[in-house]
C-alpha cells in the first residue's frame, strides 16, 4: 500500500429525479447497464446521459434497423422521467423470424449468488414507423411467472418496465408477442440490473449528538454511505 495521502481533485454532482430509483426499504446498487443493439466496445455517459449513467453496447442479437425518420432528438424530447438518451434508444435488439421469442439470459456474479434479489429497469421505443397505426406489442416474463408484463409501443415513445424483485441463480427474461399472427418481433433497447441492498443500521437520530462514523460499501458502478453501530 502506499503512503500518500488521499485526494480528490473534483467531485461533479447530477440531479437525479427521485421517482424513478426509489424502493420501500434499503437502496438499489446498480450491477449492470447494457444499450441492447450496439458495440460492446462503445458506450454512452454523461452529457449524452442528465443522469450520468454508463450505458455498455451489447451486440448479441440481431439490430433492429429504425426507420429513415427516426432520430436520438426525436426521442430525447418524447422522453419520460427515466431519461434514457435517445442514442441508448435508437439501438435494440431483435430476433430473427423463425423465432418465436427474444431470449435475455443474466447470471448474478459471485458475490451475489441467491438469496440475492434482483429489480430489473427494461426499457423500449419503437424506432420503425409501423403502417396504418400499427403497434408493436409483447410479453416480458422473468423466471417464468415472478414477473409478467404487457408493453405496447407507439412510434417514438419510450417506455420504461420496473420488475418486481425477483430471485434465482439464473434470471431469463422471454419477451414474446402476444400474437403468433403479428409480423413485428419483439425488441429490446436497453436494461438495468440492480440489486437491493437492506440498510444494516438504524440511522442516528438528529438529537443524538453524535457524529457517525459511516462505511463505504463499492460495487462496480456505485458507492453507498451507510452509518456504522457503536
Amino acid at each position: 500500500m502506499g503512503s500518500g495521502i488521499p485526494f480528490i481533485s473534483a467531485l461533479e454532482l447530477r440531479v437525479l429525479n427521485n421517482s424513478i430509483y426509489g424502493i420501500g426499504s434499503g437502496f438499489l446498487r446498480n450491477i449492470c447497464r447494457y444499450d441492447m443493439g450496439t458495440s460492446p466496445e462503445s458506450f454512452t455517459r454523461y452529457p449524452l446521459d442528465v443522469y450520468d449513467r454508463i450505458w455498455w453496447g451489447d451486440l448479441n442479437y440481431y439490430r433492429l434497423l429504425p426507420s429513415a425518420g427516426a432520430s436520438a432528438t426525436s426521442l430525447s424530447d418524447n422522453n419520460d422521467a427515466y431519461k434514457v438518451p435517445g442514442e441508448v434508444l435508437m439501438t435494440a435488439a431483435t430476433m430473427s423470424n423463425g423465432n418465436s421469442s427474444l431470449g435475455y439470459s443474466w447470471t448474478p456474479p459471485n458475490p451475489y449468488v441467491p438469496p440475492g434479489k434482483w429489480i430489473f429497469y427494461v426499457h423500449f421505443a419503437e424506432t420503425r414507423s409501423l403502417p396504418n397505426g400499427q403497434q408493436r406489442e409483447f410479453t416480458v416474463s422473468i423466471n417464468g411467472n415472478q414477473f409478467t408484463k404487457i408493453v405496447t409501443l407507439e412510434y417514438l415513445k419510450p417506455v420504461t418496465i420496473v420488475s418486481t424483485p425477483v430471485t434465482g441463480s439464473q434470471i431469463n427474461i422471454s419477451i414474446s408477442r402476444t400474437s403468433n399472427e403479428s409480423p413485428y418481433l419483439p425488441i429490446l433497447n436497453a436494461i438495468e440490473i440492480f440489486s437491493i441492498v437492506g440498510v444494516p443500521n438504524v440511522q442516528t437520530a438528529e438529537d443524538d449528538g453524535i457524529s457517525p462514523t459511516y462505511t463505504c460499501f463499492s460495487s462496480a458502478n456505485s458507492n453507498v454511505l451507510l452509518p456504522e453501530v457503536f
